[in-house]
Parts: structure tokens; sequence; C-alpha cells
């Protein structure tokens, strides 16, 4: 609630939380994240721990996305469901993850039963992590302590539990996957039922349950159901973005700074621009410079054509992670050269499991 991004805009209902460094929290540190490229064999054993993040006091009368929830749960009469869920799972963590073959467990858990959440009390986020830690670390190793000293080690990764490991031992990949299994075994029935209730939950999604069950496998196969294999054939091309030293992603709004977006306009050729191999742009009457459409069965954007060898005569390139779409962020904004105007939030584009975009999408190209 800070600034009217696309989200907010698009929100029917707006809860103020705080900004991420407005909030007293803490977070269990993996371990393992960097264990590939780290030749300490300790490192995963060592480095998974409870870390805290403490910032500012809350400029305005917001509260923490935790707290929201739990005053949601509690006028909803089930601060007992939530209290009880907690004690099974955690609460630092991904308590979600909790029973689905995580080991080490995926979440702080409540080892002293004598600080779990007690029935018919409704306890603030801060007061959940208080608990929880000093659960497992000790009476007088609460959120107090962790503030103090910033991270404390929590059940470590060792050996065959860290993948992949340390060089000087046997490499080992999850190959079945069990938890991705498991938890298909789950949700599936639920969609069905769903479908059969009378709600066309395949059309909404544009994708069949069978085809979802078949992803929720424990062995990876090749998916053929691939919407950038059956692109209508006018559109020849591939589209793709790559990443420019401004625009790597969104952090820090980057495409907003105006010095960045001055900079780039005098000094870098690609900006706003369309990389097109030199005789695919010959082919079609495009020179350095035009401005060309790049159109896809979803949608289009506008660029300046940037002739280039570096990328493929079957293929252009979209630059940077530019193009908001709310004036709120300045008008220019509205009229970058984007990827995502031409993209597709569809199944078969975006993987239904996990979220993950084929961030390649058919295309073709004219002048604007």
């Amino acid at each position: 609630c800070y600034h009217m991004d696309e989200m907010a805009m698009l929100s029917d209902l707006l809860l103020p939380e705080h900004a991420s460094l407005e909030t007293h929290t803490c977070h269990l540190f993996p371990g393992n994240e960097g264990s590939a490229t780290n030749i300490d064999p300790g490192f995963a054993a060592s480095n998974r721990g409870v870390v805290v993040r403490k910032g500012m006091k809350p400029l305005y009368n917001t509260l923490d996305g935790n707290d929201q929830l739990i005053e949601i749960f509690d006028r909803m009469g089930l601060i007992d469901l939530w209290n009880e869920t907690a004690n099974q799972n955690g609460c630092i963590g991904y308590a979600a993850l909790t029973g689905f073959g995580q080991v080490p467990p995926a979440a702080v858990q409540f080892e002293d039963p004598a600080f779990k959440l007690q029935p018919g009390t409704k306890y603030t986020a801060e007061e959940m992590f208080d608990r929880c830690l000093k659960s497992a670390f000790g009476a007088d190793k609460g959120l107090d302590h962790l503030d103090k000293v910033k991270m404390m080690p929590y059940n470590g990764f060792t050996g065959a539990n860290v993948y992949p490991s340390h060089r000087n031992q046997k490499i080992r990949f999850t190959v079945y996957l069990e938890a991705q299994k498991r938890s298909g075994d789950f949700l599936i029935p639920k969609l069905r039922e769903v479908q059969a209730s009378g709600f066309d939950l395949e059309g909404a999604i544009k994708y069949s349950i069978d085809e979802l069950r078949r992803r929720y496998t424990a062995v990876p196969y090749w998916p053929e159901h691939r919407q950038i294999d059956s692109a209508p054939s006018d559109f020849e091309l591939y589209a793709f973005n790559y990443r420019q030293p401004f625009y790597m992603f969104r952090l820090a709004n980057m495409d907003q700074d105006p010095i960045r977006r001055d900079y780039s306009k005098r000094y870098m050729p690609d900006d706003n621009s369309v990389l097109v191999n030199t005789a695919t742009a010959q082919e079609r009457g495009i020179g350095e410079g035009d401005m060309i459409v790049v159109e896809s069965p979803f949608g289009t954007t506008k660029g300046k054509a940037h002739l280039t060898e570096t990328v493929r005569p079957d293929s252009v390139g979209i630059g940077g992670a530019r193009g908001r779409k709310t004036s709120w962020m300045g008008k220019e904004l509205l009229e970058d050269t984007c990827m995502n105007d031409i993209m597709s939030g569809d199944f078969g584009y975006i993987d239904p499991i996990h979220g993950g975009v084929i961030d390649t999408v058919r295309v073709k190209i004219y002048k604007a």
C-alpha cells in the first residue's frame, strides 16, 4: 500500500501490510542453498538456522501480514484451528512442507509442550515466534535473544541429506520425487470433486485434470502438452527475453529510475529495442531503428529494431524487465518494449505445478 502498483490497482480489497523492513520476524534459513558451490564440508550443517529480521518501526497504521491472517481467523471463530495447526507443524520456516519427506523438518517445531499455543488465545505473530523459539531452543532463547545473536543453528543437514553434497562425498540427486507424488495424491481427488460438483474447473483453467494428474508424478518425463509447439504457422519466429545490466530484474523498480532510463536511452543500443537478425530483417524490409511490432497469439509490443548477428535468424530478443502497466509508476513506462505483453498465463506456457514460465513464445514481426 506504499504505492499503487498493478496488483493494488486490480484488487477489490487492500489490507495495509507492513513493508519488509517494518516487520519483526524470523526465518529458517535452509542451509543447503549454498552447499553446491561451497567447499566447506560443514557448511550446510553449520549454516542452517533461524535468522532474525528486525528493521524500523512502522510509519503508518499497518499490520504484519501474519497478524492480518490471525485477525481474520479469529473473526471467523477459527483461532483454535490456527493454533493447533501451528502446534503440529511449527511456525518458523516452511511449515506447509512438514510431513512431506523433509529431513530434517522444514519448520522449527514446538518441541517443549509447555510453550505450545493454548486454545482460546489469540497470539500475535511475534508471540508465536517467541514461543516456538523457546520451545525449540530453551526458555531463555526467545525472540529477544535471537535479536542479539542474529542466528541460532537448527538441525543442520549432514552427509547424504545434502543435495548435492561436498565434492569428497558421493553426490546424490533426488530422482524419485516422492513429495510431488504425495501432493498429487492429496490434491487431484479434490479437484475431481470440484469438477463433478457442476463447476467446470477444467474450462476455467483451460487444462485437463488427467494431465494434471500425470504431472504430479514421482518420475520425471518430457511433457508433450506445450502450447509453444502448437502455435499457428504464421508465427514463425521465437521471441526470448534476456537480462540487461540496468534492468536485470525489478529489484528496487529499476525501470522507474530516471537516471537508468536516461543513460540507457543515450548509450545502450538495445534500449527499448527488439534484437533482429540482419538476414531476417532484410527479408522483411526492416532497417536499423525502424519501429516494429512483435505480435504473438496473445498480444503485441513495439520497439526499435536493432539489427545484430547475436541472435539466430529464427529468433528475436527483447531485453530487460521493463514495462510497468500503471501510470502511477510514470507514464513513460507504459510505452516500454515489454516481453510480458506477448506472453501467456495459461497452463502450457506456465507449468501447472510450480508456475515456471516458458519464457519463449512464437511471434511474427512487421513494421509499425
